[in-house]
């Protein structure tokens, strides 16, 4: 899978040049048109925990995105504030 490359090397760069979303649109076209249904059960439950590990990952990114010194909670307290 074409992401699952880009996405090493986003993860491979350095850290003090920020860090691109991790891609996950290949993952949601294969899903979409069922794709993973003729895998191995072992192999399609290996591509979803990937699946699934790379948008927990986009979250923590975004959440360490708008992380300050004074606020270290960064986007999950601004999501709560919008809330409230």
């Amino acid at each position: 899978m074409f992401s699952c490359e880009y996405d090493v090397v986003v993860v491979g760069g350095a850290l003090d040049q920020g860090m691109q979303p991790l891609g996950s649109a290949q993952f949601e076209r294969a899903i979409a048109v069922n794709t993973l249904a003729p895998l191995d059960g072992t192999l399609r439950a290996l591509l979803l925990e990937t699946y699934r590990l790379v948008n927990d990952t986009n979250r923590l990114l975004e959440k360490l995105t708008h992380q300050t010194p004074q606020d270290p909670r960064g986007a999950a307290r601004t999501a709560q504030q919008t809330r409230s």
